[in-house]
């Protein structure tokens, strides 16, 4: 007998008028397996693990002015 599969749904909107919006959208358009990446995110969340902020490296050029 063949095993009945139950799949439920959740939709996500987003308002690509709105620049923060946007770029989650955009963000979410260069995954390939857009409901796994969901999933992880919800996992993450259900397990208290901490986001970690995205750090820019700080420019190595000398700012001459601090010199005078």
């Amino acid at each position: 007998m063949a095993k009945v599969v139950r799949l439920k749904t959740k939709g996500v909107s987003f308002n690509v008028a709105d620049d923060g919006q946007r770029e989650l959208f955009e963000h979410c358009e260069g995954k390939s397996n857009f409901s796994a990446y969901v999933k992880s995110l919800i996992l993450r969340d259900i397990l208290g693990e901490p986001v970690v902020p995205k750090v820019e490296p700080e420019s190595q050029e000398a700012d001459v002015n601090s010199f005078i």
